[in-house]
C-alpha cells in the first residue's frame, strides 16, 4: 500500500488490522536526566544512541527558568553547556548559576542550533530534564523522545513518534531513514528515508517504496533535521531515537 499523510491519519485503525506484526522489536533513545542540583550548579548525565560523537555533532544542553515542563522555544536559554566528550554518553554540568525558588526546565539537543528560515533554532533538542520549585514534591520524570511500529506492509511502512511538546518537525527538517539493520547509521546513508510532514510533537511518519523482506531486521531512526530532499543524501547527525524490528519470515 501507497501511504500519504492523510491514509495516515484518517485510517489508522484499519491499517493497524492491516499490518504485518513486527517482532523483536528494541527501542532505543536519548537518555537525559538531572543528578544534583544546587544554588551555582546542575549536574546532568546523558545516554544517546550508539555511534553519536556529541562533540563532532554539536550536540548541547539548553537551560531556561520557565513555570511549565516545557521548552519555551521562542526564548533565548539562560545558558548553553556544549558537549565536549566523543562518546556518546557521560555526565557534565552547568556552573556560575544563581538558581532561585522557581523551576527551571533544561533540553539535550543533538545537534546545533538550526538556522534556516522557519526552524526553530534550538528545534535539534530532543529530551527535556525539569527542576521543580522548591515546594513542589512531585518533580515530572525526564522526556524522551520516542517511536512505535505503525503499519508494516511489503512496500512500506510507518512509525509513531513522541517529541517534546511545541517542536516543529516538518519546519525543522525532521526526517526518518530505514535501514537493513540492527543499528540506524551515523555514517551509512538508509535504504530509504523520508521527511516529516507535520509540525506536530506527536505524529506518524512514513516511507514508501522499499521492499520488506521475510525474516529481515530493519532499523528506523529519527533524526531532528538534516532533511536534503527525496533521493538525495541525507545529512545523518541529528539522531534522536529509534527502532529496530524483525518482519515475520
Amino acid at each position: 500500500m501507497e501511504l500519504t499523510q492523510e491514509i495516515m491519519e484518517s485510517q489508522k485503525i484499519i491499517l493497524a488490522g492491516k499490518s504485518l506484526l513486527a517482532i523483536n522489536t528494541i527501542s532505543r533513545t536519548t537518555e537525559f536526566s538531572i543528578n544534583q542540583v544546587t544554588q551555582n550548579t546542575i549536574n546532568f548525565g546523558f545516554k544517546t544512541l550508539p555511534g553519536n560523537k556529541p562533540n563532532s555533532y554539536g550536540n548541547y544542553v539548553a537551560i531556561w527558568q520557565n513555570s511549565g515542563n516545557t521548552i519555551p522555544w521562542d526564548t533565548e536559554p539562560m545558558k548553553v553547556k556544549p558537549i565536549t566528550k566523543a562518546s556518546p554518553s557521560g555526565d557534565s554540568f552547568f556552573d556560575e548559576l544563581d538558581l532561585d525558588k522557581y523551576s527551571y526546565i533544561l533540553g539535550y539537543s543533538v545537534g546545533a542550533e538550526l538556522t534556516a528560515t522557519g526552524a526553530q533554532k534550538v528545534g535539534n533538542i530532543c529530551s527535556t530534564a525539569y527542576v521543580p520549585e522548591l515546594e513542589d514534591e512531585d518533580p515530572y520524570p525526564p522526556f524522551l523522545p520516542q517511536l512505535k511500529m505503525g503499519y508494516i506492509g511489503g512496500n512500506s511502512v510507518s512509525v509513531d513518534y513522541k517529541l517534546p511538546a511545541g517542536l516543529k518537525p516538518k519546519s525543522n527538517g525532521a526526517w526518518i531513514g530505514i535501514w537493513e539493520a540492527e543499528q540506524a547509521s551515523y555514517t551509512t546513508q538508509p535504504k530509504a528515508a523520508n521527511t516529516i510532514m507535520v509540525d506536530k510533537s506527536n505524529g506518524n511518519a512514513f516511507i514508501n517504496g522499499i521492499t520488506i523482506g521475510r525474516g529481515a531486521t530493519y532499523t528506523i531512526g529519527l533524526f531532528m533535521s538534516g532533511w536534503a530532499g527525496a533521493g538525495k543524501p541525507q545529512t545523518l547527525t541529528a539522531m534522536a531515537c529509534s527502532i529496530t524490528f524483525t518482519n515475520p519470515g
